[in-house]
């Protein structure tokens, strides 16, 4: 069952809607505090997911944890399960780390019908144990499952603490959760070169080393007829044939090549 968006509305089935794609979708058990004037509307949740929303045509499922549910989710195996879940039903799945991450996590578990302490710091490098029956582990090892979460798909962010600064924030997320040029905002202006007015089309591509405006210019318009994405996508996913047909020099070509890499 994976979750869809047509009209204005988040669909669960075709014949079962979930709600508006404006507004953040919640579980009974998140975001207590919060009502439709924060754009949050409470139901119970496809899938037992904590949070949905739209980002364009693409559905966003949201797994909300504080760190110390972040490891033992991690510990019992439940993230797992949970992560499986997300991309079954959903286009983006994403991790919510709500809360800084402490230097130290205790946590209780169980072996062989005993319970003992465990504590996660970014001291100890590998499991150890002490004669007191406490288990140090590494807290950095445990938080590898987020890269590969990450590797997978997933996306992690971390949020706050406070419930009512989370709706505004991943509502906030759509617009690079949607794709499109937005996202390559993170290329757009580094420590070498003066990021360029962003008044006329094809700007973005001024920010490649070798990129003038009049290159960019000629470049986008190309691109233009060329395809009915977005030019500048395009462009930066173009062959150096096609770069050179539109207008760019070898040297300028491979610079466009190279960025993208």
């Amino acid at each position: 069952m994976a979750l869809t968006i047509s009209g204005e509305n988040i669909y669960i089935s075709p014949d079962e809607i979930l709600g508006d794609k404006h507004f953040l979708h919640v579980d009974y058990n998140e975001l207590k505090g919060q009502n439709e004037s924060n754009k949050v509307i409470h139901h119970t949740m496809p899938g037992r997911i904590d949070m949905i929303f739209a980002a364009g045509d693409k559905v966003i499922g949201v797994e909300s944890k504080k760190p110390e549910d972040l490891i033992n989710s991690i510990m019992n195996r439940r993230l797992a399960r949970q992560f499986k879940k997300l991309r079954e039903m959903v286009d983006i799945p994403i991790l919510l780390i709500k809360g800084p991450i402490p230097e130290e996590i205790e946590l209780m578990a169980w072996e062989n019908k005993k319970k003992f302490r465990v504590v996660y710091d970014w001291y100890h490098t590998i499991t150890t144990k002490t004669t007191y029956g406490t288990e140090y582990r590494s807290l950095g090892n445990a938080l590898f499952e987020c890269a590969r979460w990450q590797m997978l798909g997933g996306i992690v962010l971390y949020g706050s603490e406070y419930d009512y600064e989370i709706p505004p924030y991943l509502l906030s997320c759509r617009k690079f959760l949607s794709g499109g040029q937005n996202v390559l905002m993170a290329l757009a202006g580094d420590d070498r070169k003066v990021k360029p007015k962003t008044n006329y089309k094809g700007w973005l591509l001024e920010c490649i080393p070798g990129i003038g405006k009049t290159t960019a210019l000629k470049l986008w318009n190309a691109a233009a007829i060329y395809s009915n994405l977005s030019p500048t996508l395009c462009i930066l996913n173009a062959s150096e044939e096609n770069l050179k047909k539109w207008g760019a020099t070898s040297r300028q070509a491979k610079a466009i090549i190279e960025a993208r890499e």
